[in-house]
């Protein structure tokens, strides 16, 4: 899975998420139980291969393959961070809304192994005898896109509940809005990529306008654009929504969708 594949995952997780805090609604044992499985599965696999991997770049930290294999994993393990962080907000609200304690601590649980695997990731790149501008900055960029999309993926929620532990800056996922949407695909594409001016102009059209002209499609929203706003429900634009300054109407909602489609 890509980092646009998480980004959209991640997205689509938050933003449905007020399914499961309805009153009657259940997250079954068995769900549970896979949730856990798979995550510590991951996160043992992860640890293994991340020191693994840091081991053979302490002694040979110029070469390239390790470098390029160091880089894939920890693409991965940011991405995985989003995920797990993602869910963490979400099962510590259904614990917090129920009363109980049946979800919170096992999201904690996971949550503290992935802060000891981040803890190690940010020693290494500390690490005076690796190269820095090919191998720790690219990493070290991505790490700090990772943190950003968390924050606003995670927003909306620290904003109603309390479950600030799990993005990585309170301050900033509070500023939770389509300024914040539009800073945050302007840093996912490159100054150079030709299609930044149309995806910046399509963005702006639609925080400006109410409706789609008739015969008027915007210019072009890139990828990551059209799938993160393909995440979020009509009600996500109304008056009171996430995403109220695009103030769409359902026939408008239904536009931005086919351009996801497209894309």
């Amino acid at each position: 899975m890509n980092f646009k594949d998480t980004l959209e995952f991640a997205a689509s997780i938050s933003a449905h998420a007020q399914h499961l805090f309805a009153p009657h609604s259940i997250i079954s044992n068995t769900a549970l139980g896979y949730y856990w499985t798979l995550q510590k599965s991951w996160l043992n696999r992860k640890q293994t291969q991340f020191i693994d991997l840091a081991d053979a770049l302490a002694e040979l930290p110029r070469d390239k393959e390790l470098q390029v294999a160091m880089t894939l994993a920890m693409s991965e393990i940011i991405g995985g961070e989003l995920i797990l962080r993602t869910w963490a907000s979400i099962l510590t609200i259904k614990d917090q809304l129920t009363g109980r304690s049946e979800f919170g601590p096992i999201a904690r649980n996971l949550f503290s192994s992935q802060l000891e695997l981040r803890r190690r990731y940010l020693a290494m790149l500390l690490d005076e005898n690796l190269p820095v501008e090919d191998f720790v900055l690219p990493i070290d960029r991505q790490r700090r896109r990772g943190e950003s999309w968390t924050n606003f993926i995670c927003g909306h929620l620290i904003a109603e509940y309390d479950v600030a532990d799990f993005v990585h800056h309170e301050a900033d996922a509070r500023t939770y809005d389509i300024e914040h949407l539009y800073y945050l695909l302007s840093r996912e594409i490159p100054r150079h990529d030709e299609r930044r001016e149309f995806a910046m102009s399509a963005l702006e059209y639609l925080i400006a306008s109410d409706i789609f002209p008739e015969r008027t499609t915007p210019p072009g929203l890139p990828e990551v654009c059209g799938s993160i706003l393909n995440c979020f429900p009509h009600t996500a634009f109304n008056d009171y929504g996430m995403f109220r300054p695009i103030r769409t109407t359902p026939d408008k909602h239904q536009r931005i969708l086919q351009i996801g489609v497209k894309l």
